[in-house]
């Protein structure tokens, strides 16, 4: 499925949307401007199966009869809303500060089942910082710390399985949904970023990918943490990106070059451009190159040995 990802024009009588200024970061700080929400959005999105409605910097998108993402495009992160005949459960439901109100309106214009479990692919604050907006309203948040014949009754309720690794972070989920043969992989993925694959190392991640091969196929769609949809082929390239900056940061260490001498090679600046799935004039900075390279060798390079 193609995205587009372009904003659309601002629609007159709804709403007004400030832009926004992102760096991406591995923390995928933002910062905002002010935005007018409207509270009557709901009457403006109509959506049929497998299609997409932007709305100034908001897509909505419906991936299947009961699967739609969300995506505020400042902030990043890509929401999952996720219905059964009763209820909703929302996926990472962070749309950035003060845009919480806006979500609610979206989310009712999707469904008119009540939000009541939330799942968190990973702890940090830009997948979970929306947990206690939620809660106050009567959600619960799901903690798969340890499965529980609950939680596996739940999950079965909205078409779902829950598989954690260690990529990302020490603990990460990948969600599945059945039916509409879809996976959220939070930001073992990030079709906007480079890999933050600092936990698990290449290792870690290798065997994230290898999971999501193993349960999806070439019609799979693959919701990422932050950034387009995508299929297995992006998926895979991501991964041997990987592999190859690793190879190529390992190359150059042994060459006896500090950090900032490594970010200067063209080699390390071509490996690192190959994560750029959008074609962004300018994609990272020499200070997030640097981290990057930084982050590289104290945390994925020492697990190669073992």
């Amino acid at each position: 499925m193609t995205i587009i990802t372009k904003s659309c024009a601002v629609l007159v009588g709804i709403m007004l949307f400030s832009g926004y200024a992102f760096a991406a970061s591995a923390t995928k700080e933002s910062t905002e401007a002010g935005i007018k929400e409207s509270s009557d959005i709901g009457s403006h999105i109509s959506l049929e199966k497998n299609s997409e409605k932007s709305i100034g910097d908001i897509r909505v998108e419906k991936m299947c009869n009961s699967v739609t993402m969300i995506n505020f495009f400042g902030y990043g992160t890509n929401i999952g809303l996720v219905t059964n005949e009763q209820y909703t459960l929302l996926i990472d439901p962070v749309p950035g500060h003060q845009k919480f109100n806006l979500l609610t309106n979206i989310i009712k214009s999707v469904s008119d089942k009540p939000v009541k479990y939330i799942i968190n692919t990973h702890r940090h604050p830009d997948h979970s910082g929306g947990n206690q907006y939620f809660t106050d309203l009567g959600a619960r948040v799901l903690n798969f710390n340890q499965s529980t014949a609950e939680t596996d009754a739940i999950l079965a309720q909205f078409n779902l399985t829950v598989t954690p690794v260690n990529s990302h972070t020490e603990r990460d989920l990948l969600i599945f949904h059945q039916g509409c043969n879809i996976v959220f992989t939070g930001d073992v993925f990030d079709n906007s970023w480079h890999p933050t694959f600092y936990s698990g190392g290449l290792d870690g991640l290798s065997q994230s990918v290898a999971v999501i091969n193993q349960r999806s196929n070439k019609l799979t769609q693959i919701v990422p943490g932050h950034g387009p949809l995508a299929n297995l082929a992006v998926l895979n390239s991501f991964k041997e990106n990987t592999v190859y900056w690793v190879k190529q940061v390992l190359i150059q260490q042994k060459k006896g070059l500090n950090v900032e001498q490594i970010a200067q090679q063209q080699a390390i600046q071509d490996a690192a451009k190959r994560f750029d799935t959008q074609g962004r004039e300018r994609f990272i900075s020499r200070e997030q190159l640097e981290r990057f390279i930084s982050r590289t060798i104290e945390y994925v390079l020492p697990k190669l040995s073992k």
